[in-house]
Parts: C-alpha cells; sequence; structure tokens
C-alpha cells in the first residue's frame, strides 16, 4: 500500500474536472450522491482525472462481484469505498480477503454485525496497520476498537449502533486510553448540548470527530457554534445533518466569516452540477472543497478526511436504509388498501 494524497493548487477545480469525468463514467442508477463524494476523495488524488475515474470504475465493479449478490459492497457506497483505496494504494481483491478475516475477529468481539459497517471499519484498521509497517490487522487493534465503541455505548446506550463502529474503528489509532476518549466524547457532547445544539445520533458524531481536534475542548465548541451560527446569520437553514460538516470546519484557523463566505462562494458553483444537486448535498461539496483551499492538508492531517468520508458514508447508508424502510411501508400499505 502507498499513500497517493496530495493537495491540489484549486481544489475547487479539481472536484469540478473529476465530477465532469464521472458523469461520463457513471449513470444516475449507480448512486449520484456517492459517486460525487467518491470524488471528494478523488480530489486529494494525483493523476489525471479520466484515468482516476477509469480506475474508480474498475475497482468498484470488482468491489461488487468479490461482495455476491447480498454483500456489503453492493451498494453505491462502494464507490466511495474504491476511491479511499485508490489513495491509499490498495487494491479491492486484497482488501476484500482482509475484510472477510476481520469480519470474524469483529464478530468474536461481540461487535455490531452491520456487514457495511464492519467494512468501513476494516479499511480503517488496514490503513492503520500499514501505516505501522503490518501486514495485516491484528487482533489487538480490534480489541482496542472494542474498547473505544464500549466507551461510545457507556455513555449513551440507545444511541450508539453499528453505524458508530467505523468511527471507533479510526479513533482506536489514538494514543490516548479507551476511558480518557470516552470522557472527552462526553464532554464535547455535553458542552454542545449546553449551546443548544439538539441532542442525539449526528451531535454524538460531532463528539468523535471533534476529538481529533489538537485545541482546547471549550475553544473547539465555541468555534462550532460560531461556524454554525455564521451560515444561519446568511440565510442558510441549517439542520442536525450539517453538523459533522461544520465539525471539520472547525479544523480551519480563519475566522468563521470568512469560512462561511469562502463555503458560500465555492456552494454556487456546485449548485449548478447536473444533475443538480441538492441543498443538503450542495453544502456537503462545498464545504469539502473549501476545506482543501483554506487548509495546508498534508497526509498527517488525513485521519480528519476519513473520518468526514466515514461520516459521509454514514449518511448515505442510513439514508438508503431509510428509503427501503419508507417503500417497504409504502407497498405495505398499497396492498392493505388494495385487500379492503
Amino acid at each position: 500500500m502507498t499513500d497517493r494524497f496530495f493537495l491540489p493548487e484549486k481544489p475547487l477545480q479539481r472536484f469540478l474536472e473529476l465530477e465532469s469525468a464521472l458523469r461520463t463514467r457513471f449513470s444516475w442508477w449507480h448512486g449520484l450522491s456517492s459517486v460525487r463524494v467518491a470524488g471528494l476523495t478523488l480530489t486529494t488524488v494525483d493523476g489525471k482525472p479520466r484515468h482516476l475515474v477509469n480506475e474508480l470504475w474498475s475497482l468498484s465493479e470488482r468491489l461488487k462481484r468479490r461482495s455476491g449478490l447480498v454483500g456489503p459492497f453492493q451498494s453505491s457506497v462502494r464507490h466511495i469505498v474504491a476511491a479511499i483505496l485508490i489513495r491509499n494504494g490498495d487494491d479491492a481483491d486484497g482488501f476484500f480477503q482482509e475484510f472477510q478475516r476481520v469480519r470474524l475477529l469483529l464478530r468474536e468481539a461481540r461487535l455490531p454485525r452491520g456487514q457495511t459497517y464492519q467494512g468501513i471499519a476494516t479499511l480503517m484498521l488496514r490503513d492503520q496497520a500499514a501505516t505501522q509497517g503490518w501486514k495485516v490487522v491484528r487482533r489487538s487493534q480490534v480489541e482496542r476498537t472494542r474498547a473505544v465503541y464500549a466507551e461510545m455505548k457507556l455513555h449513551h446506550p440507545w444511541i450508539t449502533g453499528g453505524d458508530d463502529l467505523p468511527l471507533a474503528a479510526l479513533l482506536s489509532g489514538s494514543e490516548d486510553s479507551p476511558k480518557r476518549m470516552g470522557a472527552r466524547f462526553e464532554h464535547l457532547y455535553q458542552g454542545l448540548c449546553g449551546y443548544r445544539f439538539s441532542r442525539g445520533n449526528p451531535l454524538q458524531a460531532v463528539s468523535h470527530l471533534l476529538y481529533l481536534h489538537p485545541e482546547e475542548d471549550d475553544l473547539v465548541m465555541r468555534r462550532f457554534r460560531d461556524l454554525y451560527h455564521a451560515f444561519k446569520d446568511r440565510g442558510l437553514w441549517m439542520f442536525e445533518g450539517d453538523y459533522d460538516e461544520i465539525a471539520v470546519l472547525t479544523f480551519l484557523s480563519q475566522s468563521p466569516a470568512e469560512v462561511a463566505t469562502r463555503v458560500l462562494e465555492h456552494r454556487r458553483q456546485t449548485a449548478m452540477l447536473r444533475p443538480r444537486p441538492g441543498r443538503n448535498e450542495s453544502f456537503s461539496l462545498a464545504c469539502h472543497t473549501a476545506f482543501l483551499e483554506l487548509a495546508q492538508v498534508g497526509s498527517s492531517n488525513q485521519p480528519l478526511l476519513d473520518a468526514a468520508a466515514v461520516a459521509r458514508i454514514v449518511t448515505i447508508i442510513q439514508a438508503q436504509q431509510g428509503a427501503a424502510v419508507a417503500a417497504a411501508a409504502g407497498a405495505g400499505a398499497a396492498a392493505a388498501a388494495a385487500s379492503s
């Protein structure tokens, strides 16, 4: 595995070039939201857009075939996974073989069994192992993931579930003790509640993302609040689904006003993509490209970008699951009406 991370001079232009190339190979039925998030990841990979898109297509299809008819990478999420593999210099066959092995270790550790979340967790653990010079994910990594996940669940048993497993795996690379990590998660969560942010799963994810922040917690929470209100002051409707984007923006050194202005500049261009992205999607895309433009991001900051990618993957999975539930409920209601 060879890290292919690089920072483009003009991240927005780079993303728009990649997005244009993606639309020549991928269609709406491939899941454009996932394809565009994959494009965000490829923005920080060196190479010609057309070549990268061809590589993404090939790797995505390989993941789909290896996954089987009902496997974890049948959904459009596989495109994002493939993009991360490309950036990490990994391959589909090696990753999938490791996933099959690590999945058994995760089960032995009695961690959540959702295969897609286990797959993303494996992706995080495999990258950590490679960084340490290890050929495979070690049992000790899985045990540490279990300990971090247990701390998450200790404080929030009702909202901690399979969707928290990938971030638990990513954060398990911290040198802090799991107990200390759990205490900081909770301090961030309760502190943000004190600023009147809504309790629940999105805010818990923010507490995990902000754990990566090097600044003092109180300063970080105030910055989160100020950034959130900077967007509201500019007329944006802000929702819980925007929390993770704001969390990533807290890592920038510029003033909240400057950050918000740059994001909105980028959003005006991402909103012109065709097919037209929704308001939340265009905001998410703009937050990422503006972040890359304003930050001097090096490979040492890769865990933050990984965490942001994980948050987007979880959002997409939850949206897909919600759509499936709604479709099933609609079919059930239609069947009941027809039989009455």
